[in-house]
């Protein structure tokens, strides 16, 4: 025991490390992160609440997946004439 904790002492003297070099971990690096789905990566993230009952027909017709397949499909309508309307454009006074 004496020994081990000489030899220990010793070489942090000498600077010599007693196990092996510590690799970095984390941060951003080459081949990090998830792989993207296709040839596309995705880079934009939604967040949309749901109803119990709106929630499993997301799930039961096949989830992110089938919104991007139906985004795709989808043709760009004219901008004045947009099926969608942002929050607090009701036209309500």
């Amino acid at each position: 025991m004496v020994a081990a904790l000489a030899e220990t002492s010793r070489a942090k003297q000498e600077g010599t490390p007693l196990s092996r070099p510590k690799k970095p971990r984390g941060g951003r690096r080459e081949g990090a992160g998830r792989p993207p789905l296709g040839a596309v990566s995705l880079t934009r993230t939604i967040w949309v609440r749901l109803t119990e009952e709106q929630y499993g027909t997301f799930q039961r017709i096949g989830g992110a997946n089938a919104l991007r397949a139906w985004l795709d499909s989808q043709d760009e309508p004219p901008s004045s004439q947009s099926p969608i309307s942002p929050i607090g454009a009701s036209g309500r006074p």
